[in-house]
């Protein structure tokens, strides 16, 4: 259902050219959401309800069908993605509840921050800390690429390439679900250095997950400061600050894509800056993280003047790249990532190479060309950039943000529907009745929008 949404908001934004994503709401409604104690009560919401979504997962984690034996040696439980998976309409409607409502409560901090003051960010830092601090010590989680990190962190050149060896002592549980060998790494040579280096602060396998947890934070406070100094509107940036979808897959599930975003937008900071081989620097770093970050490298150089100088950038940015990923991996990087996308989608062909995602995928490739061509962003397009992966995973929808990040309402937009459309996105919590009526709702909403907005525009006009 994401794809059907993501289309109905491609369709809203670019076959009506200029129509913006809406955000209205009655008078009476505006005017309670600006009461001074709507902005702490947003924040204890929020934190509420991420630390209610973590008790559920970990209960959930006990209750999944079936239970993936070796879990009771693992640190930290997670849900398991293999075979056939079922954790009944009740959890999945806890989670569509409590995702609905962080969704409202973003909604509500922003209007409660249309007047500023230093007490009502205060309390939104404050907020965001302890968010994350409840995240860092987490003992459950929906994914265990977090075990796969470690591995690779712990073979160092080794990773794209793993021997046919099990770990040993504690660290053999990684390999009880990453296989022996472990699975190649389909990562850049920059996000394993860093790994490797973050986990090496630590001296167990928890500690070694918990310094990467520690470091996902790291970023979400970086992308926090990047956003600061793209000059976007404060409370907007506190809607990515205190957002619990953010929170849970960058913190408590450790991936990794958070970090290509900073770098992306810090790349766009240091093209605005004047810098443009800084910006090329920080892009291509980015592509050195994940693969399709050298794609959405395109987005950094936006504030440059001519379409030549822009598309020459991203050139020079995407070269670096391929270049490092060569260097660095080798065949056996590339050759990785060839099989991995080939084993992600060989049960899911149907739906990743047909349909909606295949528009999606065209949306992507032409609205980064509209970038470098004339500087232009669609604000609906943000949406169509995580079909670009293999399959499309919740984590992926963070890379909406640097290209919403081009317009204050288009940010706006994404941090307030992300809790509910990284959900939607998550095959094993995406169970219930509850998340389809949502989603069902939202199609309608976008299709009546559309319908409305094509009337508008085509109608013929009877002259008086």
């Amino acid at each position: 259902m994401y794809y059907a949404l993501a289309l109905f908001a491609v369709a809203l934004t670019a076959v009506v050219p200029g129509h913006r994503l809406p955000l209205r709401m009655p008078a009476l409604l505006e005017r309670l959401l600006s009461q001074p104690a709507v902005v702490p009560l947003a924040v204890v919401t929020l934190v509420a309800a991420q630390h209610a979504c973590l008790v559920l997962l970990l209960s959930a984690t006990y209750h999944q069908h079936p239970v993936f034996g070796a879990l009771v040696r693992m640190p930290i439980r997670f849900i398991s993605s293999r075979g056939p998976h079922h954790l009944g309409t009740a959890y999945g409607d806890g989670f569509a509840a409590l995702v609905l409502i962080e969704s409202l409560a973003l909604f509500a901090l922003y209007w409660g921050l249309a007047t500023p003051t230093r007490a009502k960010f205060g309390c939104v830092a404050f907020g965001a800390l302890l968010a994350c601090c409840d995240a860092v010590v987490s003992r459950a989680a929906t994914s265990a690429d977090m075990y796969a990190y470690v591995g690779f962190a712990l073979l160092g050149a080794r990773a794209y390439a793993p021997p046919a060896s099990a770990f040993a002592g504690a660290y053999s549980v990684i390999n009880t679900w990453w296989h022996t060998p472990l699975v190649p790494a389909v990562y850049g040579p920059l996000w394993l250095l860093l790994a490797a280096g973050v986990s090496a602060c630590g001296h167990t396998l928890l500690a070694k997950i918990v310094a990467l947890r520690i470091l996902g934070a790291l970023t979400l406070a970086g992308t926090v400061g990047i956003l600061a100094a793209l000059k976007l509107p404060p409370r907007v940036i506190a809607l990515v600050a205190l957002n619990p979808a953010l929170i849970f897959e960058f913190v408590v599930n450790v991936h990794n894509d958070l970090f290509g975003v900073l770098l992306l937008l810090g790349a766009r900071y240091a093209t605005m800056r004047g810098s443009t081989w800084g910006g090329i620097a920080l892009a291509a770093a980015a592509g050195l993280v994940k693969l399709p970050f050298m794609l959405f490298a395109a987005l950094a150089f936006t504030p440059l003047a001519s379409p030549v100088r822009r598309a020459r950038a991203w050139g020079a940015s995407l070269a670096i790249a391929l270049c490092g990923s060569w260097l660095a991996g080798g065949s056996a990087y590339l050759g990785a990532v060839r099989q991995t996308a080939e084993r992600l989608t060989a049960g899911h062909l149907g739906l990743a190479l047909t349909g909606a995602p295949v528009v999606l995928k065209a949306a992507t490739v032409a609205a980064l060309a509209l970038t470098v061509a004339s500087g232009t962003f669609v604000e609906g397009c943000a949406w169509a950039l995580p079909a670009f992966g293999a399959i499309l995973y919740p984590w992926y929808l963070s890379w909406t943000l640097p290209y919403a990040a081009a317009s204050a309402s288009s940010l706006r937009n994404v941090a307030i529907a992300l809790p509910v459309a990284m959900l939607e996105a998550d095959g094993a919590l995406a169970t219930g009745t509850l998340l389809t009526a949502i989603t069902a709702a939202a199609c309608l909403w976008f299709g009546a929008s559309l319908v409305r907005a094509l009337v508008q525009r085509f109608a013929v006009r009877v002259p008086a």
